[in-house]
């Protein structure tokens, strides 16, 4: 009997040596190059793993043993009392909330949640409603459970760049009081391009406007303001199963273009703030009584030096020049018209206009 007391000790030594075994073996691998980011993108604070709660694994495991263990959060989890009064909403390819409360009451919860999820707050706009954080590497590929993510970080998994994220979060006044909640995401996605010789290699594929991983993250808000976990996924749930977005058509006319929408300027004011958002556009100001979003941007085929056109949209900001141009919304019959204007409200029907309404064609259609 006295043989068997010595089984788990026995266990555990082997287990120590497995896993010490397994870590050389690991280390003597050598490494993927790391996937180069273009330079505009290298410069900035791209995180590498989730912030890992500072919890012991015994209150983890007595946590996740009591009953109703998903809708309860750590103490230091929120910053101020739940927030009631929260609703998800989703209209086609557009996500949002209406929370009960003000844009200044909400904006210091609004920074901190992006910060608990591991997010660098590159940019606040309080002025403009707008939050956006740093690209994060690989984010969609992490686990939730903090107690993995420390064995991760230990065996260093995930060391290459495969993935880059970044979320723009906008406030607009709503009806009653309330304020809306719209969450944009941008990505790049690592793929691999084979040549005609058989050559493979590595580049960076555009990967913005994923409204599912938007609406996890407004969902993951929802939680963080205080509702009950299952209750925010039955929403989610219930709002997935909208129709596809109604197509945007490409109008020209008499030496002018323009996007027809078959929403109304309402609806189509959603829609066109996630396209800016999404495309990263850089707001200046806007005008929501006007439908108008004013926006700066720099163009990077006006840069074209020597055919090393391809290097001037990684130049720094301060080095190019931004031109104002606006984006207006216009009822039109049943629909509406998005068209580009230049500064002064004119049309825009330079090369740097079309390009802009082109972008903004991708987005809706």
């Amino acid at each position: 009997m006295r043989s068997i007391h010595w089984l788990p000790l026995l266990l555990l030594a082997a287990l120590a040596a497995g896993c010490s075994s397994a870590r050389k073996d690991y280390e003597s691998v050598p490494m993927e190059p790391e996937l180069e980011v273009p330079p505009n993108l290298s410069r900035s604070r791209i995180q590498d793993a989730m912030v890992v709660p500072a919890t012991s694994y015994s209150e983890y495991q007595s946590r996740e043993a009591a009953p109703g263990a998903e809708a309860q959060a750590a103490p230091s989890a929120r910053v101020l009392p739940a927030q009631a009064g929260i609703d998800f909403h989703r209209d086609r390819c557009a996500a949002w909330l209406e929370v009960d409360a003000s844009p200044d009451a909400l904006w210091p919860r609004l920074v901190a949640f992006w910060k608990q999820n591991g997010f660098e707050v590159a940019v606040e706009k309080p002025e403009l409603g707008i939050i956006e954080t740093d690209w994060k590497k690989n984010f969609q590929e992490q686990p939730r459970n903090p107690y993995w993510e420390s064995v991760r970080k230990v065996l260093a998994l995930g060391a290459t760049t495969r993935t880059l994220d970044r979320f723009r979060l906008r406030l607009e006044p709503g009806s009653d009081g309330r304020t809306l909640v719209f969450i944009a995401q941008r990505g790049l996605r690592k793929a691999v391009e084979v040549s005609a010789a058989d050559d493979a290699s590595d580049y960076w594929a555009d990967h913005s406007g994923d409204i599912d991983l938007e609406a996890e993250m407004l969902r993951r808000l929802m939680v963080y303001l205080g509702t009950d976990e299952k209750a925010a996924e039955a929403q989610v749930e219930q709002a997935a199963a909208s129709p596809p977005p109604a197509r945007a058509e490409r109008v020209e006319e008499g030496g002018r273009a323009w996007l027809r929408l078959p929403d109304v300027p309402e609806a189509a004011w959603r829609r066109l703030g996630l396209a800016i958002d999404r495309i990263g556009f850089a707001v200046a100001d806007r005008d929501i009584g006007q439908h108008t979003y004013y926006i700066d941007y720099r163009d990077p085929e006006k840069e074209k030096k020597g055919g090393l056109s391809s290097l001037a949209f990684w130049r720094d900001d301060e080095e190019r020049k931004a031109e104002r141009f606006q984006i207006r919304i216009q009822a039109e019959g049943e629909g509406s018209r998005v068209e580009v204007l230049d500064a002064s409200g004119a049309p825009a029907t330079g090369e740097t206009g079309q390009r802009l309404l082109q972008m903004l064609y991708e987005q809706l259609r």
